[in-house]
């Protein structure tokens, strides 16, 4: 669809007037079909109640219309005016109100998802707070029981220390002794 719309499109800006001229109704008939085609997937928008499908669809009627209107007056069938434009520009309104509307309405979400990302960060760092206090309560108790181990096991060193002098003293005692004694 998309190949056959830029192959006329070039047809119309490369070729001689007298040329699209001969050529202008497959062109037309071209139009009609895509037209169509965008009306039926603009009503299965509808159909599915997609935001924004009504807007969309009332503008591609207006497209349309403008187009069947400038048709039939080319083919000199109706004597009207040419409002393919004022249909084109319709269709453009249409559009900016669908694309400012789901703007919004992402813009909504992006603040409500924001303001529920601030709450559950703040909720973390309150519950990374709470258990900062508590390691810190844990490392206190931790390094008090430590502290109470480390002199308790000074006071006995110090207690083995004084026993082996006692024991060094009384061995000496022993040894002098034994050396006092003649053989």
């Amino acid at each position: 669809a998309l190949i056959l719309f830029l192959v006329c499109t070039s047809t119309i800006l490369i070729t001689d007037a007298r040329f699209f001229t001969n050529y202008v109704i497959i062109n037309e008939i071209w139009s009609v079909v895509v037209i169509m085609w965008s009306i039926m997937v603009a009503g299965q928008a509808m159909i599915k109640k997609r935001e924004g499908a009504v807007i969309v669809f009332i503008g591609l009627l207006s497209g349309p219309v403008a187009v069947v209107n400038d048709i039939l007056h080319t083919q000199h069938i109706i004597t009207s005016n040419l409002i393919a434009p004022f249909g084109l520009l319709f269709f453009i309104f249409a559009q900016s109100m669908v694309l400012s509307y789901r703007f919004s309405l992402a813009h909504r979400r992006e603040k409500q998802l924001g303001g529920q990302l601030h709450d559950k960060i703040s909720e973390q760092n309150s519950e990374l707070n709470n258990h900062r206090i508590k390691l810190e309560h844990i490392v206190e108790q931790r390094t008090e029981m430590l502290n109470r181990t480390n002199l308790r096991l000074q006071e006995e060193l110090q207690e083995r220390r004084q026993a082996e002098d006692e024991l060094r003293i009384s061995e000496q005692k022993h040894y002098n002794l034994l050396e006092a004694i003649p053989d």
